[in-house]
Protein backbone atom coordinates (compact mmCIF):
# COMPACT_ATOMS: atom_id res chain seq x y z
CA UNK A 1 0.00 0.00 0.00
CA UNK A 2 1.36 3.45 -0.88
CA UNK A 3 1.83 5.88 2.00
CA UNK A 4 -0.26 8.66 0.45
CA UNK A 5 -3.45 6.55 0.77
CA UNK A 6 -2.99 6.18 4.52
CA UNK A 7 -5.37 8.91 5.53
CA UNK A 8 -6.23 8.42 9.21
CA UNK A 9 -4.00 8.74 12.23
CA UNK A 10 -4.52 5.07 13.07
CA UNK A 11 -3.59 3.95 9.53
CA UNK A 12 -0.52 6.15 9.67
CA UNK A 13 0.59 4.81 13.03
CA UNK A 14 0.17 1.19 11.96
CA UNK A 15 2.24 1.85 8.83
CA UNK A 16 4.80 3.95 10.67
CA UNK A 17 5.27 1.44 13.49
CA UNK A 18 5.47 -1.35 10.94
CA UNK A 19 8.34 0.46 9.27
CA UNK A 20 9.91 1.04 12.65
CA UNK A 21 10.14 -2.71 13.21
CA UNK A 22 11.27 -3.42 9.66
CA UNK A 23 14.79 -2.32 10.58
CA UNK A 24 16.88 -3.40 13.50
CA UNK A 25 16.17 -0.10 15.26
CA UNK A 26 14.22 3.04 14.43
CA UNK A 27 15.69 5.75 12.22
CA UNK A 28 16.35 9.35 13.21
CA UNK A 29 13.24 10.49 11.33
CA UNK A 30 11.02 7.95 13.06
CA UNK A 31 12.37 8.88 16.48
CA UNK A 32 11.96 12.60 15.86
CA UNK A 33 8.45 12.43 14.37
CA UNK A 34 6.90 9.73 16.56
CA UNK A 35 5.23 12.26 18.93
CA UNK A 36 3.30 13.65 15.95
CA UNK A 37 1.60 10.28 15.49
CA UNK A 38 0.61 10.05 19.13
CA UNK A 39 -0.82 13.59 19.03
CA UNK A 40 -2.71 12.99 15.75
CA UNK A 41 -4.63 10.05 17.21
CA UNK A 42 -6.28 12.43 19.70
CA UNK A 43 -6.67 15.41 17.35
CA UNK A 44 -10.23 16.56 16.70
CA UNK A 45 -9.16 18.64 13.67
CA UNK A 46 -7.68 15.68 11.76
CA UNK A 47 -9.30 15.06 8.39
CA UNK A 48 -8.82 12.69 5.44
CA UNK A 49 -6.68 14.15 2.66
CA UNK A 50 -5.34 11.81 -0.01
CA UNK A 51 -3.19 14.48 -1.68
CA UNK A 52 -1.21 15.35 1.47
CA UNK A 53 -2.15 13.56 4.67
CA UNK A 54 -2.12 15.47 7.93
CA UNK A 55 0.88 13.50 9.18
CA UNK A 56 2.89 14.20 6.02
CA UNK A 57 1.86 17.86 6.18
CA UNK A 58 3.03 18.16 9.79
CA UNK A 59 6.31 16.45 8.95
CA UNK A 60 6.71 18.81 6.00
CA UNK A 61 6.29 21.84 8.27
CA UNK A 62 8.89 20.61 10.76
CA UNK A 63 11.25 19.62 7.94
CA UNK A 64 10.97 23.09 6.45
CA UNK A 65 12.08 24.61 9.77
CA UNK A 66 15.00 22.16 9.88
CA UNK A 67 16.20 22.67 6.31
CA UNK A 68 16.68 26.48 6.40
CA UNK A 69 15.82 26.95 2.72
CA UNK A 70 15.42 30.65 1.80
CA UNK A 71 11.94 30.33 0.28
CA UNK A 72 9.00 27.96 0.08
CA UNK A 73 9.70 27.08 -3.55
CA UNK A 74 13.36 26.41 -2.76
CA UNK A 75 12.27 24.07 0.02
CA UNK A 76 9.80 22.23 -2.20
CA UNK A 77 12.40 21.82 -4.94
CA UNK A 78 14.78 20.19 -2.46
CA UNK A 79 12.15 18.23 -0.56
CA UNK A 80 10.46 15.01 -1.56
CA UNK A 81 8.13 12.77 0.39
CA UNK A 82 8.72 9.19 1.50
CA UNK A 83 7.74 7.89 -1.94
CA UNK A 84 10.22 10.14 -3.76
CA UNK A 85 7.46 12.46 -5.03
CA UNK A 86 7.79 16.23 -4.95
CA UNK A 87 5.03 18.29 -3.36
CA UNK A 88 3.06 20.49 -5.76
CA UNK A 89 3.68 24.17 -4.92
CA UNK A 90 0.07 25.16 -5.55
CA UNK A 91 -1.29 22.57 -3.12
CA UNK A 92 1.37 23.20 -0.46
CA UNK A 93 0.86 26.97 -0.46
CA UNK A 94 -2.90 26.48 -0.21
CA UNK A 95 -2.42 24.44 2.97
CA UNK A 96 -0.67 27.45 4.53
CA UNK A 97 -3.96 29.36 4.20
CA UNK A 98 -6.10 26.61 5.72
CA UNK A 99 -7.74 27.52 9.04
CA UNK A 100 -8.38 23.82 9.64
CA UNK A 101 -4.69 22.96 9.21
CA UNK A 102 -3.76 25.84 11.54
CA UNK A 103 -6.12 24.50 14.19
CA UNK A 104 -4.67 21.03 13.72
CA UNK A 105 -1.11 22.33 13.94
CA UNK A 106 -1.90 24.20 17.16
CA UNK A 107 -3.68 21.18 18.61
CA UNK A 108 -0.81 18.79 17.81
CA UNK A 109 1.84 21.27 19.00
CA UNK A 110 0.08 21.67 22.35
CA UNK A 111 -0.25 17.91 22.73
CA UNK A 112 3.45 17.38 21.93
CA UNK A 113 4.41 20.16 24.35
CA UNK A 114 2.45 18.55 27.18
CA UNK A 115 4.17 15.23 26.54
CA UNK A 116 7.62 16.86 26.45
CA UNK A 117 6.83 18.72 29.68
CA UNK A 118 6.14 15.40 31.37
CA UNK A 119 9.42 13.95 30.08
CA UNK A 120 11.57 16.94 31.03
CA UNK A 121 10.09 18.04 34.36
CA UNK A 122 12.75 15.87 36.03
CA UNK A 123 15.34 18.40 34.79
CA UNK A 124 13.54 21.31 36.46
CA UNK A 125 16.18 23.58 38.09
CA UNK A 126 13.51 25.10 40.37
CA UNK A 127 12.29 21.80 41.85
CA UNK A 128 14.43 22.25 45.00
CA UNK A 129 13.12 25.76 45.71
CA UNK A 130 10.19 25.15 48.05
CA UNK A 131 8.69 28.63 47.72
CA UNK A 132 8.11 28.00 43.98
CA UNK A 133 6.37 24.64 44.39
CA UNK A 134 2.90 26.05 43.65
CA UNK A 135 3.94 28.12 40.63
CA UNK A 136 4.20 27.53 36.90
CA UNK A 137 7.08 29.68 35.62
CA UNK A 138 7.41 31.24 32.17
CA UNK A 139 9.70 33.69 30.42
CA UNK A 140 8.08 35.78 27.71
CA UNK A 141 9.26 38.10 24.96
CA UNK A 142 8.38 39.46 21.55
CA UNK A 143 10.40 38.14 18.62
CA UNK A 144 10.51 39.67 15.13
CA UNK A 145 11.63 38.24 11.80
CA UNK A 146 11.82 39.61 8.26
CA UNK A 147 8.56 40.15 6.37
CA UNK A 148 7.39 37.67 3.75
CA UNK A 149 8.35 38.36 0.15
CA UNK A 150 4.76 39.16 -0.89
CA UNK A 151 3.71 41.08 2.23
CA UNK A 152 1.90 44.33 1.37
CA UNK A 153 3.84 47.55 1.95
CA UNK A 154 2.61 50.23 4.36
CA UNK A 155 3.46 53.69 3.01
CA UNK A 156 6.08 52.08 0.79
CA UNK A 157 7.69 50.03 3.56
CA UNK A 158 7.37 46.35 4.49
CA UNK A 159 7.62 45.78 8.21
CA UNK A 160 8.91 42.85 10.23
CA UNK A 161 6.55 40.15 11.49
CA UNK A 162 6.36 39.63 15.24
CA UNK A 163 5.06 37.09 17.73
CA UNK A 164 4.92 37.04 21.51
CA UNK A 165 6.37 33.73 22.73
CA UNK A 166 6.45 31.96 26.05
CA UNK A 167 9.14 29.61 27.35
CA UNK A 168 8.37 27.18 30.17
CA UNK A 169 11.33 27.79 32.48
CA UNK A 170 10.84 24.45 34.23
CA UNK A 171 11.08 22.35 31.04
CA UNK A 172 12.22 24.77 28.26
CA UNK A 173 9.29 24.04 25.95
CA UNK A 174 8.40 26.96 23.67
CA UNK A 175 4.96 28.14 22.55
CA UNK A 176 3.41 31.17 20.76
CA UNK A 177 1.16 33.44 22.80
CA UNK A 178 -0.12 35.71 20.04
CA UNK A 179 1.01 37.19 16.73
CA UNK A 180 1.65 40.92 16.79
CA UNK A 181 -1.22 43.10 15.64
CA UNK A 182 -0.17 45.53 12.93
CA UNK A 183 -2.15 48.31 11.26
CA UNK A 184 -1.51 51.37 9.12
CA UNK A 185 -0.81 53.49 12.20
CA UNK A 186 0.93 50.77 14.20
CA UNK A 187 4.09 49.42 12.60
CA UNK A 188 5.14 47.36 15.62
CA UNK A 189 2.87 46.32 18.49
CA UNK A 190 4.13 46.94 22.00
CA UNK A 191 4.50 43.77 24.07
CA UNK A 192 2.12 44.95 26.79
CA UNK A 193 -0.60 45.75 24.26
CA UNK A 194 -0.37 42.19 22.97
CA UNK A 195 -0.52 40.80 26.51
CA UNK A 196 -3.62 42.84 27.29
CA UNK A 197 -5.26 41.55 24.10
CA UNK A 198 -4.95 37.93 25.21
CA UNK A 199 -5.77 38.58 28.89
CA UNK A 200 -4.97 36.98 32.21
CA UNK A 201 -6.71 33.66 31.60
CA UNK A 202 -4.59 32.99 28.50
CA UNK A 203 -1.51 33.87 30.53
CA UNK A 204 -2.42 31.10 32.96
CA UNK A 205 -1.60 28.63 30.14
CA UNK A 206 -4.09 26.08 31.38
CA UNK A 207 -2.83 26.05 34.99
CA UNK A 208 -5.13 24.16 37.33
CA UNK A 209 -7.38 26.09 39.71
CA UNK A 210 -5.45 27.15 42.79
CA UNK A 211 -2.09 27.04 41.04
CA UNK A 212 -0.26 30.35 40.46
CA UNK A 213 1.67 31.53 37.42
CA UNK A 214 4.82 33.64 37.15
CA UNK A 215 5.79 35.53 33.99
CA UNK A 216 9.29 36.98 33.67
CA UNK A 217 9.36 39.69 31.00
CA UNK A 218 11.83 42.36 29.96
CA UNK A 219 11.06 46.06 30.43
CA UNK A 220 8.60 46.06 27.51
CA UNK A 221 6.26 44.11 29.80
CA UNK A 222 5.95 46.67 32.58
CA UNK A 223 2.47 47.92 33.46
CA UNK A 224 2.17 47.93 37.25
CA UNK A 225 -1.58 48.60 37.37
CA UNK A 226 -2.24 45.73 34.93
CA UNK A 227 0.12 43.45 36.87
CA UNK A 228 -1.86 43.96 40.05
CA UNK A 229 -5.16 43.29 38.26
CA UNK A 230 -3.85 40.01 36.85
CA UNK A 231 -2.51 39.08 40.28
CA UNK A 232 -5.86 39.69 42.00
CA UNK A 233 -8.15 38.28 39.29
CA UNK A 234 -6.14 35.52 37.64
CA UNK A 235 -3.31 34.48 39.96
CA UNK A 236 -0.75 35.70 37.40
CA UNK A 237 2.41 37.39 38.73
CA UNK A 238 5.11 39.36 36.90
CA UNK A 239 8.81 40.06 37.29
CA UNK A 240 10.69 42.63 35.22
CA UNK A 241 13.72 44.86 35.36
CA UNK A 242 13.02 48.47 36.26
CA UNK A 243 13.35 51.09 33.53
CA UNK A 244 16.25 53.51 33.85
CA UNK A 245 14.03 56.60 34.09
CA UNK A 246 11.93 55.24 36.98
CA UNK A 247 12.01 56.91 40.37
CA UNK A 248 12.56 53.99 42.73
CA UNK A 249 12.68 55.90 46.00
CA UNK A 250 12.04 53.49 48.84
CA UNK A 251 8.68 53.69 50.58
CA UNK A 252 9.71 51.21 53.24
CA UNK A 253 12.07 48.29 53.64
CA UNK A 254 10.77 44.72 53.55
CA UNK A 255 12.12 41.95 55.80
CA UNK A 256 14.12 39.07 54.35
CA UNK A 257 16.68 36.58 55.67
CA UNK A 258 20.06 38.04 54.80
CA UNK A 259 21.76 34.86 56.06
CA UNK A 260 19.83 32.55 53.75
CA UNK A 261 22.18 31.52 50.87
CA UNK A 262 19.26 31.83 48.45
CA UNK A 263 19.43 35.62 48.96
CA UNK A 264 23.12 35.94 48.10
CA UNK A 265 23.71 39.14 46.14
CA UNK A 266 20.56 40.92 47.36
CA UNK A 267 21.49 44.34 48.77
CA UNK A 268 17.99 45.83 49.22
CA UNK A 269 14.36 44.73 49.29
CA UNK A 270 11.73 47.42 49.62
CA UNK A 271 8.46 48.95 48.44
CA UNK A 272 8.53 51.59 45.71
CA UNK A 273 5.89 53.88 44.23
CA UNK A 274 5.56 53.50 40.44
CA UNK A 275 2.77 54.92 38.26
CA UNK A 276 0.58 55.62 41.31
CA UNK A 277 0.97 51.99 42.43
CA UNK A 278 3.03 50.43 45.21
CA UNK A 279 5.15 47.48 44.09
CA UNK A 280 8.03 45.42 45.47
CA UNK A 281 11.58 46.05 44.31
CA UNK A 282 14.63 43.79 44.65
CA UNK A 283 18.08 45.37 44.28
CA UNK A 284 20.68 42.78 43.31
CA UNK A 285 24.43 43.12 42.83
CA UNK A 286 25.89 40.85 40.18
CA UNK A 287 28.82 38.93 41.72
CA UNK A 288 30.58 38.73 38.34
CA UNK A 289 30.46 42.37 37.20
CA UNK A 290 29.61 44.28 40.36
CA UNK A 291 26.67 45.98 38.58
CA UNK A 292 23.45 46.62 40.47
CA UNK A 293 20.05 45.70 39.02
CA UNK A 294 16.57 46.61 40.24
CA UNK A 295 13.77 44.12 39.67
CA UNK A 296 10.07 44.92 40.07
CA UNK A 297 7.62 42.18 40.98
CA UNK A 298 4.02 41.61 42.03
CA UNK A 299 5.14 38.50 43.97
CA UNK A 300 4.79 38.85 47.73
CA UNK A 301 5.87 35.52 49.22
CA UNK A 302 8.97 34.63 47.17
CA UNK A 303 12.48 35.31 48.52
CA UNK A 304 14.14 38.32 46.85
CA UNK A 305 17.10 36.16 45.82
CA UNK A 306 14.72 33.85 43.95
CA UNK A 307 13.21 36.86 42.16
CA UNK A 308 16.70 37.87 40.99
CA UNK A 309 17.47 34.30 39.87
CA UNK A 310 14.22 34.09 37.92
CA UNK A 311 15.08 37.22 35.99
CA UNK A 312 18.50 35.79 35.18
CA UNK A 313 16.72 32.69 33.85
CA UNK A 314 14.72 34.96 31.51
CA UNK A 315 17.83 35.08 29.32
CA UNK A 316 17.03 31.49 28.30
CA UNK A 317 14.29 32.68 25.94
CA UNK A 318 16.81 34.92 24.17
CA UNK A 319 19.08 31.90 23.68
CA UNK A 320 16.15 29.92 22.26
CA UNK A 321 15.46 32.76 19.80
CA UNK A 322 19.12 32.50 18.80
CA UNK A 323 18.54 28.79 18.17
CA UNK A 324 15.46 29.33 15.99
CA UNK A 325 16.70 32.38 14.07
CA UNK A 326 20.40 31.64 13.63
CA UNK A 327 20.87 27.88 13.94
CA UNK A 328 17.59 26.88 12.31
CA UNK A 329 17.57 29.85 9.95
CA UNK A 330 13.97 30.91 10.64
CA UNK A 331 14.58 34.61 10.03
CA UNK A 332 11.89 35.31 7.41
CA UNK A 333 8.13 34.90 7.39
CA UNK A 334 6.84 32.04 5.22
CA UNK A 335 3.80 33.72 3.68
CA UNK A 336 1.58 36.80 3.77
CA UNK A 337 -1.70 35.63 5.28
CA UNK A 338 -2.32 35.92 9.02
CA UNK A 339 -3.09 32.19 9.05
CA UNK A 340 0.28 31.32 7.50
CA UNK A 341 2.15 33.63 9.89
CA UNK A 342 0.47 32.03 12.89
CA UNK A 343 1.20 28.58 11.44
CA UNK A 344 4.87 29.47 11.00
CA UNK A 345 5.16 30.45 14.68
CA UNK A 346 3.56 27.17 15.74
CA UNK A 347 5.86 25.10 13.54
CA UNK A 348 8.94 26.85 14.94
CA UNK A 349 7.80 25.99 18.47
CA UNK A 350 6.84 22.43 17.52
CA UNK A 351 10.28 21.87 15.96
CA UNK A 352 12.06 23.27 19.01
CA UNK A 353 10.08 20.99 21.32
CA UNK A 354 10.67 17.92 19.14
CA UNK A 355 14.42 18.67 19.16
CA UNK A 356 14.30 19.14 22.93
CA UNK A 357 12.67 15.73 23.35
CA UNK A 358 15.02 14.11 20.83
CA UNK A 359 18.14 15.42 22.57
CA UNK A 360 16.85 14.30 25.96
CA UNK A 361 16.11 10.86 24.52
CA UNK A 362 19.57 10.26 23.06
CA UNK A 363 21.15 11.45 26.31
CA UNK A 364 19.07 9.20 28.55
CA UNK A 365 18.43 6.19 26.29
CA UNK A 366 21.53 6.19 24.08
CA UNK A 367 23.99 7.77 26.57
CA UNK A 368 25.24 10.18 23.91
CA UNK A 369 26.38 13.30 25.75
CA UNK A 370 28.11 16.44 24.51
CA UNK A 371 30.93 16.22 27.05
CA UNK A 372 32.94 19.26 25.87
CA UNK A 373 29.86 21.50 25.99
CA UNK A 374 29.05 20.32 29.52
CA UNK A 375 32.64 21.01 30.51
CA UNK A 376 32.40 24.56 29.11
CA UNK A 377 29.32 25.28 31.22
CA UNK A 378 31.03 23.89 34.32
CA UNK A 379 34.08 26.04 33.62
CA UNK A 380 31.93 29.17 33.25
CA UNK A 381 30.26 28.40 36.58
CA UNK A 382 33.65 27.83 38.22
CA UNK A 383 34.88 31.22 36.97
CA UNK A 384 31.67 32.88 38.18
CA UNK A 385 32.07 31.40 41.66
CA UNK A 386 35.73 32.43 41.72
CA UNK A 387 34.87 36.03 40.83
CA UNK A 388 32.10 36.06 43.42
CA UNK A 389 34.45 34.83 46.13
CA UNK A 390 37.01 37.44 45.16
CA UNK A 391 34.42 40.17 45.72
CA UNK A 392 33.30 38.64 49.01
CA UNK A 393 30.05 37.24 47.59
CA UNK A 394 28.62 33.80 46.87
CA UNK A 395 26.44 32.08 44.26
CA UNK A 396 23.16 30.49 45.37
CA UNK A 397 22.50 26.83 44.59
CA UNK A 398 19.56 27.94 42.45
CA UNK A 399 21.82 30.11 40.30
CA UNK A 400 24.25 27.20 40.01
CA UNK A 401 21.52 24.93 38.67
CA UNK A 402 20.38 27.60 36.21
CA UNK A 403 23.96 28.17 35.04
CA UNK A 404 24.55 24.46 34.35
CA UNK A 405 21.44 24.09 32.24
CA UNK A 406 21.71 23.67 28.47
CA UNK A 407 19.87 26.70 27.06
CA UNK A 408 19.73 25.72 23.37
CA UNK A 409 20.48 22.88 21.00
CA UNK A 410 24.03 22.93 19.71
CA UNK A 411 24.94 23.51 16.07
CA UNK A 412 26.56 20.06 15.97
CA UNK A 413 23.32 18.33 16.96
CA UNK A 414 21.19 20.37 14.54
CA UNK A 415 23.58 19.84 11.61
CA UNK A 416 23.74 16.12 12.33
CA UNK A 417 19.95 15.80 12.36
CA UNK A 418 19.66 17.79 9.12
CA UNK A 419 22.24 15.68 7.33
CA UNK A 420 20.80 12.34 8.54
CA UNK A 421 17.07 13.12 8.53
CA UNK A 422 16.45 11.03 5.41
CA UNK A 423 18.84 8.28 6.40
CA UNK A 424 17.47 4.72 6.29
CA UNK A 425 20.09 3.51 8.75
CA UNK A 426 19.21 2.83 12.35
CA UNK A 427 19.66 5.71 14.74
CA UNK A 428 22.32 3.69 16.58
CA UNK A 429 24.45 3.57 13.42
CA UNK A 430 24.00 7.26 12.65
CA UNK A 431 24.79 8.23 16.24
CA UNK A 432 28.38 7.17 15.70
CA UNK A 433 28.91 10.27 13.55
CA UNK A 434 27.44 12.51 16.25
CA UNK A 435 29.70 10.96 18.90
CA UNK A 436 32.71 11.75 16.75
CA UNK A 437 31.62 15.38 16.29
CA UNK A 438 30.99 15.76 20.03
CA UNK A 439 34.44 14.31 20.77
CA UNK A 440 36.11 17.02 18.67
CA UNK A 441 35.09 19.61 21.28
Amino acid sequence: MKRKYLTTALDQKIFFMGNLHSVQHETISQTLFLPLLDALQKAKYERVCTALSDLDWLKTGVTRVLTSEPSGRAFLQMHENDQGDFLKPSHYFETLKSKRRLNLCQEVAESVMRAVNIDLIKNDPFSHTDSLNNYDIYAGDGHYIEHATHDPAIEGTKYACGTLFGLNLRTHTLFPLVNADRSDDRKREHDMRGLKRIGGQRLRCGAQKGRKVIWVWDRAGIDIKQWLQWKNHDGVYFISRAKENMDLSSKGDLPYDVDDPINAGVIAYHLVHVADQVIRCVVYKCPETGREFSYLTSLTTIEPGVVAALYKARWDIEKVFDETKIKLGESKSWASSDTAKAMHSVFVCLTHNLLLRFENQIINDKKVVNGPENTRREKRLHNLKRKAAKSGSTISKLLERISLRCTQRTVKLIRWIKSHLRSKCSIDDDLEALKQWYALG
